[in-house]
């Protein structure tokens, strides 16, 4: 058998496209059948043909109707047949069809061969013209079928006109050839566009199935990564709050000053390991876009200042100068995730001191306002240089842009990936000779416009003195600072012109009240000044102030020359300076706190501790008694309420997971009955958890949790926690 259709390509050969393909034929073709018999019934009614020739009129329309009953049979239970065999079916209805062209063929042929070109032929072959063209389109995908359905359907009837002899038959015979000519060819047309479009359209949902098929298999590679990290993360910090704990007790006890530097490094590192945890949980949030931020209201002087101190003793160990310039404008107190905008600024200047390469770091921070309710903080690090000048604002057209440092994969790339999460941004240039350039914004919405201000001892008024050996990079904020306190500020960076300098402020009877004698981390060069003093007749007694590093401070050189001098600890910072000036011009130690008479923090309250890890029991246990608590433990979530129902306790510290019933649901028993006994004043509940992400702590929240504390937990974040929920110093209820 001549076969009409040979799928091609895997459009072709796809049933779905196929079946939509074969149903449109099948709808339509529907619609013809019964046209036709209309048609024809209508010429039989109204015109001569059926006058002229009566039976082989009623031949043609008995015919006419078996061959429609045989094609309806495939059309009208298409979709019972069309299943079982789509290539069987669609065979049977295109020879079906042939026949179906054909009779019609022939009854065209025989109307105009039988009364010529009357007006019954003219409305036959009108709507033959009309009912060949709408087929065309429908049945245009199948190329060769159409062809020779239409080559069946007009060229016997286009002969018959011509064979009449009349000018009429010819023109008729030559438009129908012509008719069938175009319509085949726009067949062709048709057939390569639909096939064409089906076929980019296939191309295209295959591609979005890969896609999905990827995005689902990257989604589940992302969700194994995450709770791995997680898990890992959580058994790292509870390892760390048992290493972390126990050596913050250790450093209480009777140790020599060696012992306690070996304990102070081993904190130092156990921190560092909690830092890469959480450095490498965040960055998987970042690149998988899932990173929660939080805001709340903060402190941004402190937030800064705390970071410089943090990172400062790094710095000094690694022999790098450390220098901060803190805008005065900016506001004390603004709105943000304080959290993610210290660990960005922490990040980013420990990565300047680690890569330094002159050994020199500025740090400087500035606060613009965009409006009534938002600010920009400005950011800039700069690896300084010899002459280094600092630049106003970077160029994004700049070349040398660094990414990420290949051998930091989670310092700059997670600090650039936070940045963008804040709707902020980070850019890193490297100029030839010229070091790194770090510049970081973040808006931050503005609950107070006020600038901090420093309660300044009006004594200083007037006071005058030489600031020597201050940074070139540094001196103008110093001496901005210094005569915003109403003081006389000279500098120099050479310790002889000082000398110079004190001379001739003696012989105009305008002598200095002090000096401020700044080193550097990897000289000591301007301790010079201080020995000339110390033998100069005029000025042994002049007060002065020695800005040195923890670590120059235990030089003997330094403790011999500060005795009886006031030493400022670098990083300076604003209130420690105008501390050191006041102590040393003023001999006034503003320092010095009166000490707290009342006892310990705790004083014999009560404090549920819930966990089962047996060495966090000893670690906290060990940590509150230092604090004064009376601790009960328990081990799990149903020791802790039967605890609870035996005494009172001032407030639980919780696990999260534990065995037979964990931190949750204990909670959760323990806000129901609070809620029964219509308790006023709920007991504090502070989970203390190894699970540290935002969904963690949104549970413990949803739970009925107080507060949230993430192992490894530090004796600082204890001591402030319970001071916030139970205060310091009161008396044991």
């Amino acid at each position: 058998m001549l076969q009409l259709f040979i799928p091609a390509n895997k459009v072709q050969k796809d049933r779905k496209i196929m079946r939509e393909t074969d149903a449109r034929m099948a709808k339509y073709s529907r619609r013809g059948l019964i046209l036709n018999l209309v048609a024809f019934g209508l010429c039989l009614a109204l015109g001569d043909f059926y006058t002229e020739a009566p039976n082989f009129a009623l031949t043609l329309a008995i015919g006419l109707l078996i061959i429609t009953l045989w094609r309806g049979y495939f059309l009208f239970r298409f979709d019972s047949l069309y299943p079982r065999a789509p290539g069987r079916w669609r065979s049977h209805y295109f020879w079906a069809s042939f026949v179906g062209a054909g009779w019609w063929s022939l009854i065209v042929a025989s109307i105009t061969y039988t009364i010529g070109m009357q007006n019954d032929t003219l409305l036959i072959w009108l709507y033959s013209v009309v009912f060949y063209s709408s087929v065309a389109s429908v049945l245009s995908p199948y190329r060769k079928f159409l062809g020779m359905y239409l080559f069946i359907g007009q060229i016997p009837a286009g002969a018959t006109a011509v064979m009449l002899g009349t000018w009429e038959g010819y023109i008729y015979g030559v438009m129908m050839l012509v008719f069938y000519l175009l319509l085949d060819h726009q067949g062709e047309v048709n057939s390569r566009i639909y096939w064409d479009r089906l076929e980019a359209q296939y191309n295209l949902d295959q591609h979005a199935r890969n896609l999905e098929i990827e995005k689902r298999d990257t989604q589940a590679a992302a969700e194994l990564k995450n709770t791995f990290l997680s898990r890992f993360g959580t058994e790292i910090r509870t390892s760390l709050n048992d290493i972390l704990g126990s050596l913050s007790l250790l450093a209480d006890s009777s140790l020599t000053a060696q012992q306690k530097e070996f304990i102070a490094l081993a904190v130092k590192a156990g921190e560092r390991q909690l830092n890469m945890v959480d450095a490498a949980i965040d960055f998987s949030k970042v690149t998988n876009q899932n990173l929660v931020l939080e805001k709340s209201i903060f402190n941004l002087w402190k937030l800064i200042e705390h970071v410089v101190e943090d990172v400062a003793h790094d710095a000094y160990q690694q022999d790098v100068e450390l220098n901060h310039v803190l805008d005065s404008d900016t506001p004390i107190r603004v709105k943000g995730d304080n959290q993610r905008l210290e660990q960005v600024l922490i990040n980013l200047l420990s990565h300047a001191i680690k890569h330094s390469a002159f050994g020199s770091i500025l740090f400087k921070s500035e606060f613009v306002l965009k409006n009534d309710q938002q600010g920009e903080l400005q950011i800039t690090i700069i690896d300084e240089y010899q002459g280094a000048t600092l630049p106003a604002q970077p160029n994004k057209k700049q070349e040398n842009v660094k990414d990420a440092d290949p051998e930091e994969p989670l310092g700059i790339t997670l600090c650039k990936g936070i940045a963008e999460f804040m709707n902020g941004s980070l850019q890193v240039y490297e100029e030839p000779g010229k070091g790194v350039q770090y510049f970081f914004n973040v808006t931050l919405e503005l609950t107070s416009k006020s600038p901090k201000a420093l309660a300044v001892n009006p004594q200083l008024r007037n006071k005058k003195m030489l600031l020597v050996g201050i940074p070139p990079s540094i001196e103008e904020s110093f001496h901005i600072e210094m005569e915003a306190w109403g003081m006389d500020i000279e500098m120099t960076q050479d310790p002889d012109q000082a000398i110079q300098l004190m001379e001739d402020a003696e012989k105009d009877e305008k002598p200095f009240d002090g000096l401020l004698i700044y080193t550097l981390v990897k000289s000591l060069d301007s301790l010079v000044l201080a020995e000339k003093l110390a033998q100069h007749q005029h000025f042994q007694a002049t007060p002065f102030v020695i800005a040195c590093t923890l670590a120059q401070r235990a030089d003997e050189r330094v403790d011999r020359i500060a005795a009886g001098q006031t030493v400022l600890l670098k990083p300076v910072l604003r209130k420690n300076l105008h501390q050191a000036v006041c102590q040393s011009l003023l001999k006034a130690d503003e320092a010095t706190l009166e000490k707290d008479k009342s006892g310990p923090q705790g004083n014999g309250r009560r404090v549920l501790l819930v966990d089962d890890h047996r060495v966090n029991q000893m670690v906290s246990k060990g940590m509150l008694g230092k604090l004064g608590y009376k601790v009960v433990i328990a081990n799990n979530g149903r020791e802790a309420l039967a605890a609870l129902e035996e005494q009172p306790f001032d407030l639980v510290l919780m696990d999260c997971q534990m065995p037979e019933m964990d931190g949750y649901e204990a909670t959760q028993a323990i806000r129901r009955k609070e809620q029964a006994q219509g308790v006023s004043k709920p007991l504090p509940v502070v989970a203390m958890t190894a699970h540290a992400g935002e969904s963690d702590q949104a549970k413990c929240y949803a739970a009925g949790m107080s507060d949230y504390l993430a192992k490894p937990v530090s004796f600082e974040k204890l001591e402030q926690n319970l001071r916030r929920w139970l205060g310091k110093n009161t008396d044991q209820d």
